[in-house]
């Protein structure tokens, strides 16, 4: 994978083996803080108490295995929070943002506290950001296959798939069924939002192509008034 096209189809087919040799240009160490720029493996620091985090473990003690795994998303775990973080680095222009719930507490007195947004990491450059949302965006215009969908190709939308088999609790190996995310953003310059939906173990399709997919474009459809997003 060597050009912009390739990458493009990579995303869109969800080719596991073009992930890889994207890996393959990376030693564990760069791997690993890329992974961690992105927040896998830490706490976003919200202003929740007993907020949860799942474990990255360090490159020292990788294998070529890991890094196969890891380069398409398996082998590591995210919460949904960490996740959506870490795809709203895509969307500020390489910045990692602390996410948080209270945005000003007045008191009795009329007194205003503002808590404003903070930056955790830089993970990518702002340029290697903006051509994150151009590929995210073609990936988005490929999942409008309804009719129905036709009219949304007018919003500037990046959108990723992700489909995990779930693994057996008792035992090693993986089950038939899945986890199906999908995840988008609004890529235009107003920047209303983030949306992560995931379906654990759906009863129709195996792919989140065929569950995971219509939900979030059918949610999309249902607010994207009321956030005022943009269109072109």
């Amino acid at each position: 994978v060597t050009n912009l096209i390739d990458v493009t189809g990579a995303l869109t087919g969800s080719d596991n083996i073009a992930f890889r040799h994207i890996a393959l240009t990376m030693s564990y160490k760069e791997f690993y803080s890329y992974l961690k720029g992105f927040g896998a493996g830490e706490p976003t620091r919200i202003d929740l108490p007993d907020e949860s985090y799942a474990n990255l473990k360090d490159y020292t003690k990788w294998n070529y295995a890991d890094q196969a795994v890891y380069s398409y998303g398996h082998g590591y775990s995210m919460t949904p929070l960490e996740a959506i973080t870490g795809y709203g680095a895509i969307v500020n222009d390489g910045y990692r943002m602390q996410p948080y719930i209270v945005e000003k507490v007045v008191d009795a007195n009329g007194n205003s506290t503002v808590f404003n947004p903070k930056v955790i990491a830089k993970p990518i450059k702002t340029e290697t950001a903006e051509t994150m949302q151009a590929l995210m965006h073609k990936v988005y215009l490929n999942q409008l296959i309804e009719k129905k969908y036709k009219g949304l190709a007018k919003y500037d939308i990046g959108l990723k798939s992700g489909t995990a088999l779930i693994p057996y609790t008792d035992r090693a190996g993986y089950s038939s069924e899945i986890n199906a995310t999908f995840m988008g953003f609004d890529a235009s310059p107003e920047k209303t939002f983030v949306m992560l939906l995931k379906l654990e173990k759906p009863q129709v399709g195996e792919l989140s192509s065929y569950n995971a997919r219509i939900l979030w474009l059918d949610t999309f459809m249902a607010i994207k008034d009321y956030l005022k997003v943009p269109s072109y």
